[in-house]
């Protein structure tokens, strides 16, 4: 029993969730909220000391140890905009109600699938604006949590995201291949270093994302209706790499 606790606490706390978690947030639309689930308090805090340094006053956090006050002024906040980014231990698993979080990160899992469908709840929902959540199931391969636990089929889709730790890198086989072929049509076409450039760093964050497999007619609308020249690019970048797929070959 003490080495299976054991093995479950190197599972849930390891140092690489929380390196994970950080770079997989600098990806995602910065106008987004986050939410992001965990299981450890120390766990908890160690990330949220990473993300205050890099987005300072942005980020909470909401556990047992934080008092009554403190965390019903947490929440307040983050549901004003005032937070970006708040992090849950389980003392949130009854109760909360956060309707305008587009995004969900489950840090580590729980063997509790009660716990994991309330999670999942909070999050996958659509929004006013007819836009989707999406939500990011961590867990580490070759363990007692290789088998994600995450609804599918109807609108909801997953996706088998790798992470590189030492290089802070996300991987997607399909996307990957898609992303080659991009970039090679864009040097044969001519353009320039920057562009080139610019391609690379908008194809980075949509390796993390979903919106490569929007509707054409859908990616048409957001390049139309993107208020920066960044997102603009991005939108741009993800048309010309739906452009490379084939049929039936995002997954």
């Amino acid at each position: 029993m003490g080495l299976s606790y054991k093995r479950k606490s190197l599972v849930c706390q390891a140092r690489s969730r929380t390196l994970c978690a950080a770079d997989l947030i600098e990806r995602l639309d910065p106008g987004g909220k986050i939410l992001i689930f965990g299981e450890r308090i120390a766990q908890s805090e160690e990330l949220y000391r990473l993300l205050q340094e890099r987005y300072p006053g942005k980020t909470g956090r909401y556990h047992s140890q934080m008092g009554q006050q403190a965390n019903r002024n947490v929440l307040e906040r983050f549901r004003h905009g005032e937070l970006r980014i708040l992090i849950a231990c389980k003392a949130v698993d009854e109760g909360l109600d956060v309707p305008d979080a587009s995004v969900g990160i489950i840090l580590s899992g729980t063997s509790t699938q009660r716990q994991r469908i309330q999670r999942l709840g909070r999050i996958l929902r659509k929004k006013e604006n007819g836009r989707g959540a999406s939500l990011y199931y961590l867990h580490v391969t070759e363990s007692s949590e290789d088998t994600c636990f995450l609804p599918n089929g109807g609108e909801k889709h997953i996706f088998e995201l790798e992470y590189d730790p030492d290089t802070g890198t996300f991987h997607h086989q399909d996307y990957d291949s898609l992303t080659e072929k991009t970039l090679d049509r864009l040097c044969k076409e001519g353009a320039s270093p920057e562009t080139v450039r610019e391609a690379e760093r908008c194809l980075r964050l949509g390796c993390v994302r979903s919106d490569w497999t929007l509707a054409s007619g859908d990616i048409a609308r957001r390049i139309e209706t993107a208020k920066h020249v960044a997102e603009r690019n991005y939108w741009i970048c993800m048309k010309r790499l739906q452009a490379q797929a084939k049929p039936g070959s995002c997954r």
